[in-house]
């Protein structure tokens, strides 16, 4: 009987834990190697009931959970995505069960349009010679070969261009580049042909990592914020603890409940944008005076901050209508909405992430973070566009904005 007891504890625990795992990955239908459309219907497969988040492309998607409205519980959802003409779209894919996420999946939809194909050529992408480990130099020449008597570009990752030259009769070229020291410098080398059309860039990443001989060394400058102090029992000696006390003392987050912050769970659309409201000092109506979406209840306690977001532009909803104050925000849709709140135009600036293409309307507030230093991405390099924030995240970010921010004004 002790023995049978024992088997039965057994099994629950194992049960317990085997749930605790994040679910699998979704899958999605074979796609084609080139489309010619506005828009394209992916068939994405996920467990029963799970909630589907897709991100990428040229506008933002409300999740979508297998089994809502008329769609049966299958595991089978169909998710329309608008695609950016003549380019390849890139689109993050995830699923959710409760607060068990997948791994994320890329996709690429190759949008070709038919219908007006200019006649002239494009020049192949330059090809460069090899550079160096690390530089120890404040400028670097980039060496190459590509279209005879072509117009050769070399672009910083903000798009200005930093060096330019005219390939020889050989298609031989060198353009001058000037570095960042203890940087790594990221120049884009295009190549334009004699009828003006310019082709893609190939990367060049040039590392300066040495000082000069006799410069001193800039000590590192202190965190501009800490505090000793314990406010949620929750976060003693976690990576945030710092930016989460901040933000605390600031009247910014109260925390989930009297003495808990919560910093790995996920946070909602409407605590982000409360958040967003109150770091960056905007004020708001306390009634509402009209339904900023559709799913916001006048009476709601996030009503009056949407609405004042909504004002402001740095919240826009789904294409749906909605404004999905209950979803756990994106990466992508968390920065979006934290740049717009600070103010901060990050046009132009493009990412140097592999699962965060340029064409994606996501793509220049990465870039901006990338740039700053207010993301670093996952350790494989990658971004994550479709996972959803933690809170403890969107306490480093705000805080590093408002470093940022704080670092301008006195220049």
């Amino acid at each position: 009987m002790k023995n049978r007891f024992f088997i039965l504890i057994l099994l629950g625990v194992l049960g317990y834990s085997m749930n605790a795992f994040a679910i699998n990955a979704p899958t999605v239908d074979s796609i084609p190697s080139s489309v010619d459309a506005n828009t394209y219907i992916l068939t994405i497969y996920t467990e029963e009931g799970a909630t589907v988040s897709v991100v990428g492309g040229p506008s933002q998607l409300a999740p979508v959970t297998d089994g809502a409205g008329d769609d049966p519980e299958d595991g089978e959802v169909q998710v329309e995505v608008a695609l950016a003409q003549d380019t390849v779209n890139s689109f993050s894919v995830i699923a959710q069960m409760g607060t068990d996420v997948s791994d994320s999946i890329l996709i690429e939809i190759n949008e070709v349009s038919t219908s007006d194909e200019s006649s002239a050529p494009v020049p192949e992408p330059p090809v460069l010679n090899e550079i160096p480990d690390v530089v120890d130099t404040a400028e670097y020449i980039i060496t190459g070969t590509t279209e005879p008597d072509a117009n050769i570009y070399a672009r910083n990752t903000d798009g200005e261009v930093a060096g330019s030259t005219h390939a020889g009769p050989s298609g031989k070229f060198q353009v001058t580049v000037p570095l960042r020291l203890e940087a790594t410098n990221r120049f884009n080398i295009s190549a334009e042909n004699e009828d003006g059309v310019e082709g893609k860039a190939t990367q060049a990443v040039i590392r300066q990592t040495v000082l000069w001989e006799g410069e001193p060394e800039e000590e590192p400058a202190p965190p501009l914020y800490t505090s000793s102090q314990i406010f949620f029992s929750d976060i003693q000696g976690h990576w945030a603890e710092d930016y989460i006390n901040e933000l605390y003392q600031q009247n910014v987050v109260s925390g989930k409940s009297e003495g808990v912050f919560d910093p790995d769970g996920l946070i909602t659309r409407a605590e982000l944008t409360k958040i967003a409201i109150l770091a960056f000092g905007h004020s708001v109506n306390p009634t509402p005076g009209a339904h900023p979406f559709q799913d916001v209840p006048l009476n709601s306690w996030f009503a009056p901050y949407v609405e004042e977001a909504k004002r402001l532009g740095f919240v826009s909803g789904y294409d749906t209508g909605g404004f999905g104050p209950n979803d756990f925000v994106t990466r992508a849709a968390a920065l979006k909405i934290l740049l717009g709140a600070a103010g901060i135009d990050s046009t132009g600036i493009t990412p140097d992430f592999p699962d965060v293409p340029a064409s994606a309307w996501y793509a220049a507030y990465v870039g901006f973070a990338q740039k700053n230093a207010i993301v670093s991405g996952y350790s494989n390099g990658t971004f994550g566009p479709a996972s959803n924030m933690t809170r403890a995240q969107v306490a480093k970010i705000v805080i590093k904005l408002l470093e940022y921010k704080a670092a301008q004004a006195e220049e």
